[in-house]
């Protein structure tokens, strides 16, 4: 059983981490399908100029990099730490007179996350059960090294998905400053 849930684990973490890797790929090459994906964490409306032109299909601005893929659709990707991450990405979608935004967090990302939790708790699970040939050396009672990873999934979403937040948002403002000026 043990042998079973390890090499099951690892390969959703493996399936997962492809997944990113194919995410990555589509974000960086904008394929507009990649950007559907994944719990959207960020969502705006706003009053938009009635008749945008953007002359180029591809452009950056300080905090992103967009392309048209239509006359009414953007892709972004907010920069995080200087560079234009794949770890989230955006739509921005234009009607009439509104200009509606979306943020998604890379799917790939999270179920390697949720992956690692399962590995992490069956960690948990094996300390306390303690079959042959798994020791505590440690001294770490099972449930506060279960919490500690748990906390740290956490710290690591939160922070996460506010950072994806935060850059989506300027993001659309920088679009927004673009198209009315």
């Amino acid at each position: 059983m043990t042998e079973f849930w390890f090499y099951g684990v690892a390969a959703l973490a493996l399936g997962s981490w492809l997944l990113g890797v194919v995410e990555l790929i589509g974000t960086v090459f904008f394929w507009r399908w990649v950007f559907t994906f994944g719990p959207r964490v960020f969502s705006d409306q706003r009053a938009s100029a009635r008749h945008l032109e953007i002359p180029d299909t591809r452009f950056t601005t300080r905090s992103a990099a967009f392309r048209v893929v239509s006359p009414s659709e953007l892709l972004f990707r907010p920069k995080l730490f200087r560079i234009h991450s794949s770890l989230f990405k955006g739509t921005l979608t234009l009607r009439g007179d509104r200009a509606s935004a979306e943020a998604r967090v890379s799917l790939g990302l999270l179920l390697f996350l949720l992956v690692w939790l399962a590995g992490w708790s069956y960690g948990s699970f094996l300390i306390v059960a303690r079959p042959a040939g798994i020791r505590n050396d440690t001294g770490i009672p099972a449930p506060l090294f279960a919490f500690a990873g748990y906390a740290f999934v956490a710290a690591m979403l939160w922070f996460f998905i506010g950072l994806a937040r935060r850059a989506a948002r300027r993001a659309v403002e920088e679009f927004a400053q673009r198209a009315t000026t």
